[in-house]
């Protein structure tokens, strides 16, 4: 399942996050809710947008000092891959600083804030005073926005009006995101392509190797075999495991490798095999 995560810094979340819920409520099941923004993350939330069921994560700051979240981004607390960053422009003790002095930290390539495909992520700006910021501000923030170094929407607020717009804004996230995933699914179906012997996962010539690659084959060429590869730490499973998949009529497909030693027995079930929230 694609995973996207949000970015939240706002000085008063909740004047956020209940109109970003109303917003989102088309990708909701029926009767959920968004997590509690407890902490500085959530749990994942599952969406349904365009047809595509993605996990959605926020992460957040509700600081009410700027200065001091500008702080945070330099420092490196929010260095992760974000898919879309929702920023408000205005603070209570110092208007406007959301795009003055927020923004241009999350531009920083000190910051690590990436988006998917490793430039900038989507920026949603938000403003209470968006009517009373003239002219002078709106150049300062377009100075921000080098061409397409950022994809940065305006918002007056966030209103019954502005709802659509959010969610097309995470249609086009999330399109993006498949997008990058793709991308990078066909380089490494290129990088282990089976029919270029130069560019195979495993290498070998001895006898037992070439049993190996034979095994592999024959494994591969079956449409709905299922193989079990044991074999000491080291010994080269998982690169077995991709050679298989690689090889097979699924090789354009995902391959997802999981440590199935690294997760608690009471969460391999779930994380192995999905589940369900009962409301």
């Amino acid at each position: 399942m694609t995973n996207i995560r949000v970015l939240i810094l706002d000085d008063n979340l909740e004047s956020l996050t209940i109109p970003l819920e109303r917003a989102l409520q088309p990708f909701l099941e029926r009767g959920q809710r968004l997590p509690a923004f407890v902490g500085s993350e959530t749990q994942p939330t599952p969406l349904k947008v365009a047809g595509e069921s993605v996990m959605c994560s926020f992460s957040f700051s509700a600081s009410k000092d700027a200065s001091a979240v500008v702080g945070q981004i330099l420092d490196g607390k929010f260095k992760k891959e974000v898919d879309l960053v929702l920023l408000d422009s205005d603070w209570q003790n110092d208007r406007h600083a959301g795009s003055q002095k927020v923004l241009p930290a999350i531009l920083n390539p000190d910051s690590g804030i990436v988006g998917p495909n490793g430039s900038a992520p989507f920026i949603a700006l938000f403003t209470g005073y968006w009517k009373d910021t003239g002219e002078n501000f709106a150049k300062r923030l377009d100075e921000l926005i080098i061409n397409g170094t950022v994809t940065a929407f305006r918002f007056d607020g966030l209103h019954k009006e502005d709802y659509w717009r959010l969610r097309l804004l995470f249609q086009a996230v999330i399109q993006t995101r498949l997008l990058v995933q793709k991308t990078r699914h066909l380089a490494e179906l290129k990088k282990f392509d089976a029919s270029s012997t130069s560019e195979r996962p495993l290498v070998g010539t001895s006898e037992r190797m070439k049993k190996v690659f034979n095994l592999i084959d024959k494994c591969a060429a079956s449409r709905d075999s299922t193989v079990l590869i044991c074999g000491e730490t080291g010994t080269g499973k998982e690169l077995v495991a991709r050679a298989l998949h690689f090889k097979g009529e699924r090789k354009y497909g995902p391959f997802v490798a999981i440590n199935c030693a690294a997760l608690p027995a009471t969460l391999a079930e779930s994380e192995l095999f999905g589940h369900e929230k009962e409301y």
